[in-house]
């Protein structure tokens, strides 16, 4: 309510944000093919123009609303927004645009980290020194990210996911929206009515309501590891393996740095240390 009440309609955007392999292509297609704003489809249309009324830029496909990621880029962590824009938001009110910010439970998005890591940068390998956490001597090992002309350092990988969503859920004093990567393939309609609405929108009522159902991740920079809408529900549904496949050391590392407010918040837990299964979420 406080995005809606602060901002008018026909101003009122909205973008993905979250870390690498977090889900914001997923999101950022489901609110795409399903939502929109009103007030702007009133006064641009649904696709275009392309420029607003004083001839700036919108961005392709973005008028109704629905823009491809926050004005600072998607990826770029919140402390950032006001240092950094993208090509097509240089002009683009940042208070206008309501985040939507995507994460995947820990333990799921650091296997997906070893297996494409984009701009975080640690010594690891994807099959048997991954994700990496701490070295023999229980040293932890530290991960550099690069943001454009911006560079992070962090404790380690788990760090990271902890240091990146802080700057949302403990920092900002602005309204954003935290949508489980999870609840996006399972609960994918629910969820995008949800953000729809919350943000100002509605739902698209001149068609049936679009899945995604081929692999959100298009275009190079993505690397390999897509996976379909079905091939997705297979995998999410699985329990976690124990210590999620980690050797004692990483899982032991895992334990001791990931955020328990935050997992606790979101419904995620730890992996059990045995035999014992677990999908490492909860109802939420």
């Amino acid at each position: 309510p406080r995005f809606r009440d602060a901002i008018a309609g026909v101003e009122r955007n909205m973008g993905c944000s979250g870390m690498f392999n977090s889900g914001t292509n997923l999101v950022t297609q489901l609110l795409k093919e399903n939502c929109k704003i009103p007030e702007r489809v009133e006064k641009y249309g649904f696709d275009g123009p392309f420029h607003d009324s004083q001839g700036k830029p919108i961005g392709p496909g973005e008028a109704h609303g629905i823009r491809w990621q926050v004005p600072w880029g998607k990826h770029m962590p919140n402390n950032y927004r006001d240092d950094h824009s993208t090509k097509w938001a240089t002009h683009i009110c940042k208070e206008c645009v309501l985040p939507i910010v995507t994460v995947r439970h820990p333990y799921q998005w650091m296997k997906a980290m070893c297996r494409h890591n984009y701009n975080a940068f640690w010594p690891h390998n994807d099959r048997d020194l991954c994700p990496n956490l701490v070295n023999p001597r229980h040293e932890n090992i530290s991960v550099r990210v690069k943001y454009d002309k911006h560079e992070d350092h962090h404790t380690n990988l788990a760090a990271l996911w902890n240091d990146w969503y802080a700057k949302y859920y403990q920092d900002s004093t602005d309204p954003y929206i935290m949508v489980r990567f999870e609840d996006a393939i399972f609960h994918a309609k629910n969820v995008t009515y949800q953000i729809c609405e919350c943000a100002g929108g509605k739902i698209r009522s001149d068609r049936p309501f679009t899945y995604i159902t081929s692999s959100a991740k298009d275009g190079p920079g993505h690397g390999n590891d897509r996976t379909n809408l079905f091939k997705a529900w297979v995998k999410y549904s699985q329990p976690l393996e124990p210590k999620a496949g980690f050797d004692d050391r990483d899982y032991e590392g895992a334990i001791a740095t990931l955020d328990a407010e935050l997992m606790s918040r979101l419904g995620y837990e730890h992996p059990a240390p045995g035999n014992t299964e677990s999908t490492g979420q909860s109802e939420v």
